[in-house]
């Protein structure tokens, strides 16, 4: 009975473990997504080629 309440506690743990690395990648994703967002609006405002500013989206997007 004993060892029920440590493997209890031990998945408690890991659950909470799980949903934190899940909420800090939803994290740097909309992170990055909104300044993605806000370098394409300044390249348009700017007048920059919008092909250039996507060949440097999806060049991060792979170092990603």
């Amino acid at each position: 009975m004993f060892a029920y309440f440590i493997v209890r506690q031990r998945w408690r743990r890991e659950e909470e473990e799980t949903r934190l690395m899940y909420q800090f990648v939803e994290n740097i994703i909309g992170r990055f997504t909104s300044e993605l967002h806000i370098f394409l609006v300044h390249a348009k405002l700017c007048g920059v080629k919008l092909q250039r500013c996507i060949e440097v989206c999806h060049s991060l997007d792979e170092t990603i």
